[in-house]
């Protein structure tokens, strides 16, 4: 979510949109990601809960592995001078 010069990424969704916006092909980490957070509303429901913590230990990781080249995409982009990426409140990263 973007307000002013700032933008706010604080959900798998949002996640998803930062990587296909970094204008590159995702690294292994990044793919399993999104293709996890993709599969979430189908398959099994028995093992979904299992799915869903596996894609938010992925969201976590990935909050802080962009580098110095990402972080600058990212803003120019999203038109932002600053980046905030939290998660259930807990902020995670900011650049």
């Amino acid at each position: 979510m973007k307000e002013g010069n700032i933008l706010h990424v604080s959900n798998l969704a949002e996640m998803i949109s930062v990587i296909d916006n970094l204008g590159k092909e995702p690294d292994n980490v990044r793919r399993s990601f999104v293709s996890l957070v993709h599969g979430l509303p189908s398959g099994c429901p028995c093992n979904r809960a299992q799915r869903k913590d596996q894609a938010v230990r992925g969201y976590c990781l990935i909050a802080t592995s962009f580098d110095e080249n990402e972080q600058l995409k990212v803003k120019q982009v999203n038109e932002v001078e600053k980046v905030i990426i939290s998660f259930n409140g807990e902020i995670l990263n900011e650049f």
